[in-house]
């Protein structure tokens, strides 16, 4: 028997990985950025012996599907993955439940209307959302970002650093880095006089393929990647301990130079041919511009310390087929609400 509230509402953020991509996965430092679009998910309880889950942008609307724990894959992938580990972590049966999850904010449009992910973290944002309702539905303490984190890393079932989730957990701008099974987390400070544009190439990435084909690399040529992490992490580093914008700025430079380095080593298109296009607009402007998390597709980010030059740098991405998009960053992470209420977000 469950102690907590029948109607739980709880929201997290999504992400962007800034600074430190692949290196996080081989144990060096990264930074990601909690960002003002949320995952939110509804948890409530209903007379049914079953557990409905809809989720509009995956095709399930109305009452959805019903979560059946033994095959938690069908449709919801990580999430249903997820699911099932959590609501086993909580006692709560898959029963007499329904959950209702809105990434609506997490996703955009193609050309032809179809739902495409902006390429956020949606999947790390609907699982801090989760169970945070989950823990309060269950009447039990909220967990913490290592206790959450096994099982995050044991349903994606592959190479894994966290970062995404520990961002939509805590929000705000962290400072993070692997140690053993944890993710040790600090927060961090954007430096002063640093303007960025946050740029979405239309093209969706899958991180875990990018994630496997660095790791089989690290297998096979363990030297050469030690070496590469050992530079990404030095740039990584530089950023973090100066704290200034043209510290950040020419960390930026390294890092996308180093991530063309890295594709050439395990045969994927990291820097993709948007991408490319994009450098040389940032180049002709006179600002900084570089991939975020896996690249492949989804976001990268300009930065500079001339708002005109960044601007100037925006309308060039447009011309290019890209988009700016607005994302500020979330000072809250993971919050509920019960009852009828909405979340808190900031509280």
């Amino acid at each position: 028997m469950t102690a907590g509230p029948d109607r739980v509402r709880a929201s997290a953020p999504g992400k962007l990985l800034l600074f430190g991509e692949y290196a996080v996965l081989a144990g060096g430092p990264a930074l990601v950025m909690a960002v003002d679009r949320r995952a939110r998910v509804l948890v409530e309880a209903t007379d049914t012996e079953d557990l409905h889950i809809a989720a509009p942008q995956l095709g399930l609307a109305g009452d959805g599907l019903v979560f059946d724990p033994d095959h938690p894959d069908r449709v919801l992938g990580l999430t249903g993955r997820l699911l099932a580990r959590r609501l086993a972590r909580y006692g709560l049966p898959a029963a007499g439940l329904r959950i209702e999850i809105d990434t609506a904010e997490l996703f955009d449009q193609d050309a032809a209307g179809t739902p495409v992910k902006l390429g956020l973290g949606s999947s790390a944002a609907v699982s801090a959302a989760l169970d945070a309702a989950l823990a309060v539905r269950a009447g039990a303490s909220e967990p913490g970002l290592d206790e959450l984190l096994r099982d995050y890393r044991a349903a994606i079932g592959g190479p894994v650093s966290g970062a995404d989730l520990a961002a939509s957990l805590c929000g705000g701008l962290l400072r993070v880095q692997p140690a053993g099974d944890r993710l040790a987390t600090t927060p961090a400070t954007w430096p002063d006089g640093l303007h960025a544009a946050p740029i979405w190439v239309e093209r969706p990435a899958s991180t875990p393929a990018f994630a496997a084909a660095f790791d089989a690399w690290r297998q096979r040529q363990p030297e050469a990647a030690a070496a590469w992490v050992g530079r990404m992490n030095a740039a990584t580093c530089s950023a973090l301990e100066a704290g200034r914008a043209e510290a950040w700025i020419e960390a930026a430079t390294h890092g996308v130079d180093a991530l063309r380095e890295l594709q050439a080593a395990i045969g994927a298109e990291i820097v993709t041919e948007r991408h490319r296009q994009l450098l040389e607009a940032a180049d002709r402007c006179g600002v900084a511009y570089k991939t975020c998390g896996a690249g492949g597709g989804d976001f990268g980010i300009a930065l500079a310390t001339d708002p005109e030059r960044l601007a100037a740098f925006g309308e060039r991405a447009l011309a290019a087929g890209a988009r700016p998009v607005e994302l500020r960053l979330e000072a809250s992470g993971a919050c509920v609400a019960e009852g009828r209420d909405e979340p808190t977000e900031g509280a």
